[in-house]
């Protein structure tokens, strides 16, 4: 016969993982400082306990999705003018998950060869490019160089605020850098940018 003292910790750890598994939960790439884009619809998705309803705000706008039999949902916000503020992006379900700092603008997805890796600090005036090119707004996400076959809906990493330009301290992209300052398209307005970690790298809309 099994002993009671034994059958409580067994309870209690299957109520913790139920209590777990129902959370509602975002992919990475919806994190605090995450810029949304501009001008067309945006999808937002993550997971929850099947059939359960999902409602999610931003900037006035509110929508409601439900959980799929595998537990994932999604939603498109309507288009999004530029914004510098920083508002937050509620999702209520199992659970609240609130995302902070979020802004509106240009998302680039910043692939190709080895030189996209090159820094602002290994260039050769990198500090009066440092002074020239500073974005306030800039947000910047790394994808991890994880090699896939399929789509994924998720993966380790989070937008971030970029250090200060200063050399030689610099480690953003170099080409991410000139590029939010020289095109019209991201430098007027908040530019992100999406970088793989794996030099070479391809994009595919």
């Amino acid at each position: 016969m099994t002993s009671p003292r034994l059958l409580i910790p067994i309870l209690v750890s299957l109520c913790w993982a139920c209590f777990t598994e129902a959370a509602t939960r975002l992919p990475t790439v919806f994190s605090d400082h995450m810029v949304l884009q501009r001008n067309q619809p945006c999808p937002v998705w993550g997971w929850d306990e099947p059939g359960q309803t999902v409602t999610i705000s931003f900037a006035g706008q509110s929508h409601q999705a439900t959980a799929d039999a595998n537990g994932r949902w999604e939603v498109k916000l309507s288009d999004l003018a530029t914004s510098t503020a920083p508002r937050q992006l509620k999702v209520e379900g199992s659970s609240e998950v609130v995302v902070s700092d979020v802004l509106v603008g240009e998302v680039w997805i910043c692939a190709g060869q080895s030189n996209m890796a090159w820094t602002v600090a290994q260039s050769w005036h990198g500090d009066a490019e440092s002074k020239f090119a500073a974005n306030p707004h800039l947000r910047l996400l790394r994808v991890p160089s994880v090699g896939r076959q399929e789509p994924q809906d998720d993966f380790e990493g989070a937008p971030r605020k970029p250090p200060p330009l200063s050399a030689p301290s610099a480690t953003i992209s170099d080409v991410i850098c000139n590029a939010t300052s020289v095109f019209p398209s991201a430098s007027s307005t908040t530019p992100g940018a999406v970088r793989p970690r794996r030099r070479g790298s391809g994009v595919k809309p």
